[in-house]
């Protein structure tokens, strides 16, 4: 175990002053070393088992009436609605994962340096009963909570590795629908994410376009998430990650405290990674295509047997990485 993640584990018990490690520079870290041991990093407003298959919502709400708020349709299938800003020392970017039940934008510090997230739910998605609990606040002129969000960092199989606990604001953007602004570090003050959130602005939805398509799903899956990752919370979308997709059986998209964790999941991403032999590869972290003439390839990664991560790998037909106009939509 390296030393940040020791740092880590101090810092989720106390043992140290607040650690100055970003959740995101963990996961990229695992990706670097070991293609298949994923940090899963689930965010949820009290501990709760998120495994395949399995959602453990919590009972709505607390039965106060809900303020007026103005009705905003949900962005239709896998598609975007974020539009980037920047506030102060912070950008928050575009929309990097998108899921049936909601989407996470990246909070930037220094350009590059991701400190924390955007989650914006469709409507009946997320579960206020938890942020009740926090401190009311005024975002805009909606509704919102100031509370400290618990965030449970995972391995790929489910085992519970630490929980951190972090500054958040929710608020109402529409009828019965909310937005999480949530620091992954510890710059991001809570006035800090508040003054974030009063600038968030919801476009037009965007489809999300992936470089790749795929010819084969395994009975039983459907796309789950699609985008640059499809870690929860914050994960540095690198340059190298064009695209992509989890593929998982279907979760329930309601009564969530926080993005979900699909532990189990099958990954299919194109990315540029050099090292990868010539024509199609698969070794005990998954199956692997270098693209032709290029620094790209596809790989397939998950807990299914190899021959049914090479069948899907064996389905996949790439777009031209350079014009995103040939790229394909996400299916729904």
């Amino acid at each position: 175990m390296d030393d940040r993640l020791h740092q880590l584990l101090r810092d989720a018990r106390g043992e140290l002053p607040p650690t100055t490690v970003d959740l995101d520079e963990i996961s990229a870290r695992g990706r670097r070393h070991i293609r298949r041991r994923r940090w899963s990093v689930v965010a949820a407003a009290v501990a709760v088992t998120l495994a395949a298959g399995s959602l453990f919502p919590f009972v709505r709400d607390d039965h106060r009436p809900s303020p007026p708020a103005t009705h905003v349709p949900a962005a239709a299938g896998f598609a975007a609605r974020v539009q980037g800003f920047t506030s102060g020392d912070y950008r928050v970017g575009a929309s990097i994962m998108v899921t049936p039940g909601y989407e996470i934008a990246p909070i930037y510090r220094d350009s590059t340096r991701v400190a924390g997230s955007v989650e914006v739910y469709h409507p009946g998605a997320f579960d206020p009963r938890i942020v009740r609990t926090g401190t009311p606040v005024t975002v805009g002129s909606a509704p919102g909570f100031r509370y400290v969000a618990t965030t449970t960092v995972r391995y790929g199989t489910g085992q519970k590795l630490a929980e951190i606990k972090k500054p958040a604001v929710a608020w109402s953007y529409a009828d019965d629908a909310w937005a999480v602004v949530r620091s992954a570090d510890d710059t991001l003050s809570t006035d800090a994410l508040q003054g974030l959130a009063s600038h968030l602005t919801l476009g037009p939805a965007t489809p999300v376009r992936l470089p790749f398509r795929l010819g084969y799903v395994p009975p039983g899956l459907t796309t789950q998430a699609a985008g640059r990752t499809s870690l929860a919370l914050t994960d540095d979308p690198a340059p190298g990650r064009l695209g992509e997709m989890t593929l998982a059986a279907p979760h329930s998209f309601t009564g969530l405290t926080g993005p979900l964790t699909l532990a189990g999941a099958t990954i299919v991403e194109e990315h540029r990674a050099g090292g990868v032999p010539a024509g199609t590869t698969c070794d005990g972290s998954g199956c692997y295509r270098a693209l032709p003439d290029t620094d790209l390839s596809v790989g397939v990664t998950g807990t299914l047997p190899s021959p049914q991560l090479r069948q899907i790998l064996d389905g996949v037909t790439t777009a031209d990485p350079a014009d995103p106009a040939t790229w394909f939509p996400v299916p729904n």
